[in-house]
């Protein structure tokens, strides 16, 4: 049994499970967090834009700007917040992103808790809707 125990320790194979070598396959699909950004404005707004500051770092990530995207009166829109490809701007345990949504010198802003997987940025606190006013 000694001779047993031995040769399986002198093998050099692994005592503990779960823990694997292998690189991480990410779809190569683009991904982005989203919000809903309302309008309540009273008015149309254009020239949409979305900027994040990654508290932490205090890095600040352009993210979206699209001068002819129209916003219209009393509306609701999906709005890209923060896109996988910066994720690596991330801590892995997670950090405070501050997003700030501008139209036509209207403001929106919001706290987001965001974390990056090795794959994707997941979003783990922070409104479902900002609002313009």
């Amino acid at each position: 049994m000694r001779y047993l125990l031995l040769l399986f320790l002198a093998s050099g194979l692994p005592l503990a499970a779960g823990c694997s070598t292998e690189p991480t396959v990410c779809p190569s699909v683009l991904a982005l967090v989203t919000t809903n950004l309302a309008n309540q404005t009273g008015q149309p707004l254009t020239g949409l834009s979305v900027r994040d500051t990654v508290r932490r770092t205090g890095a600040v990530l352009p993210v979206f700007a699209n001068s002819s995207a129209l916003l219209p009166v009393d509306s609701t829109r999906l709005v890209p917040i923060f896109p996988d490809t910066l994720g690596g701007t991330l801590a892995a345990a997670g950090d405070e992103v501050i997003v700030v949504i501008t139209a036509d010198g209207r403001l929106a802003s919001g706290v987001y808790r965001l974390a990056f997987n090795g794959c994707f940025v997941q979003r783990l606190a922070g409104p479902d809707t900002l609002v313009l006013r």
